[in-house]
Order: C-alpha cells, then structure tokens, then sequence
C-alpha cells in the first residue's frame, strides 16, 4: 500500500484535501492490519510470552510513530488566516521596497532580485512542510518500503 499511495505525493495534486485523507486513513489502517495479522501468526507459532511481550512490545514502537506521522501530516496544518499574513506581509515589503525606490529615485536590481529570491524560498520551504502532497523536497520512503517487503517475504 506504500508503493501505491506514497502518502499522497503523485495522487495527491488530483485529489482534493478530504479525498486525501480519506486515502491515507484507510491505507494506514490496512498497513497495520497487515502488521497485527502477522503478529498474530507468529505468536502462535511459538509458545514463550517473553517473546510474544518483546515482539508486542517492538511492534507497537514502529506502529506508534507511524500514527503519529499520520496524524500530523493530516491534522496539525498552518491555519488559512496564517497563509493570509503571510502572503500579506510580502506584498507589503515588496511594495515598500518599490516604494522606497520611487521616492529616493535608486534602483537596486541586485537588492530586489535577493528579495525576490529570499522570500520565494522561505515561502516555499513554508508550503513544503505543510503540504506534503505538494513535495518539493522529497524524504525517502524506502525504510517503510523495505519492511514492507521484510514482512511480506516467506
């Protein structure tokens, strides 16, 4: 399921925000259904309850921060009215910078590229880690990938 959801990074630009998470909730509860069912197999296999206890115990910490990931990519967002600030406080440098250059009569092309390139790479660093299906620096998957393939194997 990780292979074909990716957490929304090619799926995501298609779907709106609900159909997204709708995607997301559903695949992390078929990941870890698949992880509990496993768990079950191989505690029946065996019969010492140290190992069922650490093994409960290990999978219960590589399921946690998957939830939390989850959680987070889903839940905690910047807030709408925050987007609004934001944009509205580089309009307004922006045109005092223009405004500064009217009023004294001296251009500074060097000064205003910099701005220009300064705020456009906080902006999109910003839009970067809140909106992960926008992607613009990707983070490898391929830990999750390969337990995936761990666990599938015989």
């Amino acid at each position: 399921m990780i292979d074909e959801v990716d957490y929304g990074v090619d799926v995501g630009l298609l779907l709106d925000a609900a159909q997204l998470k709708a995607r997301l909730v559903q695949a992390h509860i078929e990941l870890h259904s698949q992880v509990w069912s496993q768990a079950v197999a191989a505690r029946e296999k065996t019969s010492s309850p140290i190992f069922a206890g650490h093994f409960i115990q290990s999978l219960n910490e590589v399921v946690a921060p998957h939830a939390r990931r989850v959680t987070v990519g889903l839940e905690f967002r910047i807030p709408n009215h925050i987007w609004y600030v934001l944009y509205a406080i580089t309009t307004l440098a922006a045109a005092s910078i223009g405004c500064h250059a009217g009023l004294t009569g001296a251009s500074r092309p060097l000064v205003v590229t910099a701005f220009v390139l300064i705020i456009s790479a906080v902006m999109l660093l910003i839009v970067d880690i809140d909106c992960p299906r926008r992607v613009a620096f990707r983070v490898s998957q391929q830990v999750l990938v390969d337990l995936r393939r761990a666990m599938s194997e015989p």
